[in-house]
């Protein structure tokens, strides 16, 4: 009997049944292996992606805008933009507004003497707003935060780069420098530095930013050997995805969650001048986010086929609200003019595009939920129908970042339904280009002799001598 206890007792170590050799468990993949960014032609002035090839403009938030700078620019869509070409137009609401408090605060602290009163206050000012891009600044208070508002727009084409994408870029990307130029408005060409410092705002957000530039823009500099992935790493910090949400752990504790919602309706009406709304109420204290919001408008072109298709819809839809059949289906004939009015506006040159808008809600891991409130309740307000997403989180937010959508997101967009028809001069009206006054240029001869804040929490420093008129009274 003991031989056969012995036996057995062989045969599980050494036979069949035995178990194999312990490896460690699958380590999840890393999160910059998700960024599309891998290189950067300095001749073209080109982004090469895992799937694409881009280029992104930086532009100053518009203020205001006129009924002229929209025709113009929905002009320069219909006209310019290749076909087949996805195009994101980026809102960001950075907490990193450092820089304009710096302009002021250099001038009154910067010799290293902090006995003298304007040096106290610039130490007390700079503790009381250093946690306002993640906080309200005064504890029950209105939900009011600081933010340095950022546009960019970016234009990918599917696929590897060459001379026909290289030379279609290039002609859209010129056409809208133009336009752009006209209304006053001159847009910055990104360059890796800066997409690398951008990256690392939106894929390891940090709230203290201690070590990492703290209110400022993260500092970056690109290594042309390596790919520009791989420059995105954030050593120490882990992400998590939820069915509603994404989770980024940082190791000292200062977790941040993101909730992206997506526009299930658009109003009616929306004119482009209204979208200033959206970043804040400026009347009502208590309408306003109170956390970095991250917004997306994803355009992908069709091409000529896509027009040919209009018009037979129209024409279907004009016949069907004809006959007898128009009695049961009630919306048929305001189907019909919307279509009548679709094909008059392509007639005068305008495109049909398909349309997602998205917004990244950043919030810390106790605040998340309110802020999506806040977030849902200015877009109410205006009209719109927003909802959280449910299992897309991930790749919803991959495709709010600068050229994310392109060679891939853009497909799973529209698969999952989130890709509206829209025309060229709807898309335009709809992109998410606003901000509030950013202040005069920084200028070491006339520091800003007033640090000034928003409505909407948008720093900015003003002095009645960097005039350049000459006259210097107020």
């Amino acid at each position: 009997m003991a031989g056969a206890a012995l036996a057995r007792l062989l045969e599980l170590f050494e036979g069949p049944e035995a178990p194999g050799p312990w490896s460690p468990p699958a380590a999840p993949a890393a999160l910059h292996a998700l960024l599309p960014w891998r290189a950067w032609d300095g001749t073209t002035e080109l982004y090469v992606n895992a799937a694409s090839t881009g280029f992104v403009l930086e532009l100053p938030p518009f203020a205001g805008i006129d009924a002229e700078t929209l025709e113009a620019l929905a002009g320069t869509l219909a006209d310019a933009a290749p076909e087949r070409c996805t195009i994101q137009v980026i809102h960001w609401a950075s907490p990193r507004f450092g820089a304009a408090f710096r302009n002021w605060a250099e001038p009154r602290t910067g010799d290293g003497h902090h006995d003298g009163a304007l040096a106290r206050m610039g130490m007390r000012r700079r503790d009381l707003l250093t946690p306002g891009g993640w906080r309200r600044l005064h504890d029950g208070g209105p939900p009011f935060t600081l933010s340095d508002y950022r546009i960019f727009v970016t234009a990918c084409l599917a696929g590897p780069p060459g001379p026909a994408s290289e030379t279609a870029l290039g002609a859209f990307r010129r056409a809208l420098e133009g336009t752009l130029a006209s209304a006053g408005a001159e847009a910055r060409r990104l360059e890796p530095d800066a997409l690398l410092s951008l990256a690392a705002e939106l894929a390891a957000p940090d709230t203290r930013g201690e070590n990492d530039g703290g209110t400022e823009r993260p500092p970056r500099r690109w290594s042309p050997r390596d790919p520009l992935h791989e420059q995105c790493t954030a050593p120490g910090r882990a992400l998590t995805v939820t069915p509603t949400g994404l989770a980024f752990y940082d190791g000292q504790g200062a977790d941040i969650a993101v909730r992206v919602l997506t526009a299930l309706t658009f109003p009616e009406v929306w004119p482009g001048w209204r979208g200033n709304a959206l970043i804040g109420d400026f009347h009502r204290d208590f309408l306003q986010p109170g956390c970095p919001v991250l917004t997306c408008l994803t355009v992908t072109t069709g091409d000529e086929a896509a027009g040919e298709r209009a018009f037979l819809k129209s024409a279907r839809a004009t016949q069907q609200a004809g006959t007898g059949i128009a009695r049961y289906l009630p919306g048929l004939p305001e189907k019909a003019r919307d279509w009548q009015t679709v094909t008059e506006r392509l007639k005068d040159g305008e495109r049909l595009v398909r349309a997602s808008y998205m917004a990244a809600v950043y919030a810390p891991m106790d605040s998340l939920d309110e802020a999506e409130q806040a977030v849902r309740a200015i877009y109410h307000g205006q009209g719109w129908r927003v909802k959280a997403e449910r299992y897309m989180q991930l790749s919803s937010w991959l495709a709010c970042l600068p050229m994310g959508s392109a060679g891939g997101l853009d497909a799973d967009l529209e698969r999952m339904g989130r890709m509206k028809t829209l025309l060229t001069s709807s898309a335009v009206n709809l992109a998410p280009i606003h901000g509030e006054w950013r202040g005069q240029p920084a200028s070491p001869d006339n520091p800003p002799a007033l640090f000034l804040i928003g409505r909407r929490g948008q720093p900015a420093g003003w002095s009645p001598f960097a005039n350049e008129a000459g006259n210097y009274n107020v």
